[in-house]
């Protein structure tokens, strides 16, 4: 018989060691079919563009719950007030638009005034300009290229149409009415001083068998001018021919008889229209304009003998200016 101090019932096995336990290892239970796993977390979804709550537009505001639930009466008498809160815009843009075609076809057609032409053509602009402002944006840009075509259009209708109009043909003056003019007088253009004339008289041409006619005009000055004694003092002639280029012809062979009559002892300076040619003894003045030529000789050969020439055919031209112009139908 063993002596124990305890029964073999009350004899209990020694207890088995627990096993660790791991985070990632699975626990084994009565039920060997179920697995527990850690809880995990999952991420809430980011709200995106697609599932994003639609953000309140013009549009949905405009659409405002007075605006969409009115009745058609409601609607039709809003729509009348807005478009008698617009008609006096519309009505002044229309204004400016036919205002600013009417300036455009006008300088299309061509204005001979360049300051009206310039003060037309800034008035079209602003008009213009007005009108593409008051214009709302979905009809500018609607008509932005029909615009642009026109502008290219009237960029080019200036290369297309010229302004140069033909010249029109000088009128014909009354050669022989103006001849007879010249002839009687009076001459009334200021000489310079201190030469003084007492009128007309005839005068021999011998070189000038196409002129219409010639005459003489009487010259004088004080004695203390004369560049030696018992000088006659100075003169001039008035010749009429009866076409502008037969007279700028004279005078333009006139100067080349000159020049070779001087050219030992003498100068020239000037052309055809207004010359003078001096030598040691004297100065003979010519010049030309229109229907006459114009000679005055017999001056003295100093700088201030060649003034006075060349102001007396100066002062005789104006006369026969004033006198063509008299005669010219």
């Amino acid at each position: 018989m063993e002596e124990s101090g305890t029964s073999p019932k009350e004899k209990a096995a020694p207890p088995a060691p627990p096993a660790s336990p791991t985070p990632e290892s699975t626990v084994q239970t009565a039920h060997p079919t179920r697995t527990a796993t850690p809880p995990t977390e999952t991420a809430a979804p980011t709200p995106s563009k697609t599932n994003a709550a639609p953000a309140p537009s013009e549009t949905n505001t405009a659409l405002a719950p007075s605006e969409t639930n009115a009745t058609p009466s409601e609607k039709k008498a809003a729509s009348r007030r807005r478009t008698l809160l617009l008609a006096p815009g519309f009505l002044i843009t229309g204004i400016v638009a036919v205002l600013s075609l009417a300036l455009i076809i006008v300088l299309i057609v061509g204005v001979t005034a360049s300051a009206w032409h310039v003060a037309i053509l800034l008035a079209a602009s602003v008009g213009v300009a007005v009108v593409v402002v008051r214009l709302p944006a979905s009809v500018r840009t609607r008509f932005s290229l029909l615009v642009a075509a026109f502008v290219a259009t009237i960029g080019v209708i200036p290369a297309l149409s010229s302004d140069d109009k033909p010249a029109e043909p000088l009128k014909q003056a009354n050669v022989s009415y103006l001849a007879d003019l010249v002839r009687k007088g009076p001459f009334t253009e200021k000489l310079p001083p201190p030469i003084t004339t007492s009128g007309f008289k005839d005068v021999m041409v011998s070189d000038a068998p196409d002129k219409v006619d010639a005459v003489a005009l009487e010259l004088s000055w004080p004695d203390s001018y004369d560049p030696f004694p018992d000088f006659d003092g100075p003169e001039a002639h008035i010749e009429i021919y009866s076409t502008p280029q037969k007279a700028a012809e004279r005078a333009r062979r006139r100067l080349e008889t000159l020049k070779m009559q001087y050219q030992d002892s003498g100068s020239a300076r000037g052309t055809a229209t207004g010359f003078a040619v001096s030598n040691t003894t004297d100065t003979t003045a010519g010049g030309t304009r229109g229907y006459a030529y114009v000679e005055a000789y017999a001056f003295g050969p100093s700088n201030a003998d060649i003034a006075l020439a060349t102001s007396t055919i100066t002062a005789i031209l104006r006369y026969t200016d004033r006198l063509t112009a008299q005669a010219t139908t």
